[in-house]
């Protein structure tokens, strides 16, 4: 088996230019968990963000010492802007990381992302609703928590806040819209609805970012 000329070099250079790429993810990843560990309150998760940058120095070190043995010259960098981005965002709104919610079906899900609990309603009658056993309880009265929800105590405590599509009437999805959102709720974010694509949600979150940045109403 014959190797044509130039094969090994072309090979060669896809790998530089994997390492590079691992390089400057890995930049990018100390500074987003040092960024991360700065905005968060919680000591426990603060000490998690710190020992995760540590590991993406060690990776970055390994990279760098690769392109360094072939032969290529390995510039200083800073983080990207979209690394820097991220780690404004968790600065201005906090870190809301993987978040997990114990239900057993979406429609509980929702109370529990928003309310951190389920009601009784909620756990007895919601899924049956799953097997056309019971018309859509979604919405319903009963089932809002008696403390309210997040924005309720958004509101209570003088925290502005901004809805995009949760809890919102649609084509599809929730009835009703939980009468405590107001004006709060994005005009423009569509709600729930699964044959739109999701960019078309995403341009609607930028677009309204812009504009706050815009108007100083961050």
């Amino acid at each position: 088996m014959s190797t044509q000329p130039g094969e090994k070099q072309a090979v060669d250079r896809e790998q530089i230019r994997r390492w590079k790429a691992n390089l400057e993810t890995e930049i990018d990843g100390i500074a987003i968990y040092r960024l991360l560990a700065e905005a968060e309150k919680d000591p426990d998760r603060k000490a998690i963000f710190e020992q995760l940058a540590e590991v993406e120095v060690h990776h970055e070190r390994v990279f760098r010492e690769k392109l360094r043995e072939a032969g290529v010259p390995v510039p200083e960098r800073g983080p990207s802007l979209r690394a820097r981005t991220i780690g404004l965002l968790a600065r201005r709104f906090g870190v809301y990381e993987r978040f997990f919610t114990n239900a057993e079906v979406s429609s509980q899900g929702h109370i529990w992302s928003t309310a951190a609990y389920v009601t009784d309603y909620g756990e007895k009658l919601v899924p049956s609703m799953y097997s056309d056993r019971r018309g859509n309880v979604d919405g319903e009265e009963p089932d809002e928590p008696e403390n309210g929800f997040l924005w309720t105590l958004a509101r209570k405590h003088g925290i502005t806040f901004r809805d995009y599509g949760e809890m919102v009437t649609g084509p599809q999805g929730w009835p009703t819209t939980q009468r405590d959102l107001g004006p709060d709720i994005s005009p423009t974010y569509p709600p729930f609805n699964m044959s739109i694509p999701d960019q078309q949600r995403a341009d609607a979150w930028i677009a309204e970012f812009n504009q706050f940045v815009r108007d100083g109403a961050m």
